[in-house]
């Protein structure tokens, strides 16, 4: 993370967070996950990565929904389908559209 900041490499530094994001739910750290995945999602958004962004928006989908917080589940469930569709990732896009449905049964 120090070398990346050294050299101003702010993509990198986005998936460094998304990555320690994954370690604290995995440890239960749920706020100090979500910090980090709302800091990576900043960072990928201001630095126009589409792909980055449908990534961490699926993290905090996934994220809301071992909170139960199904609000901001489906937000970012939509926000990660509109960016997979900008960049044709297409076996995301079906995952996320059974997502959707199932949610919706």
């Amino acid at each position: 993370m120090e070398v990346c900041h050294q050299i101003d490499d702010r993509l990198s530094i986005a998936d460094i967070y998304r990555t320690k994001s994954i370690i604290e739910r995995k440890l239960n750290n749920y706020t100090l996950a979500e910090s980090y995945l709302q800091s990576s999602l900043r960072l990928n958004v201001k630095m126009k990565n589409t792909l980055n962004v449908a990534e961490t928006s699926y993290e905090l989908a996934s994220l809301y929904g071992d909170l139960n917080r199904q609000d901001e589940k489906q937000k970012y469930l939509r926000e990660a389908l509109t960016r997979y569709r900008e960049v044709q990732v297409e076996e995301q896009v079906q995952k996320i559209e059974e997502h959707l449905a199932l949610s919706a049964s």
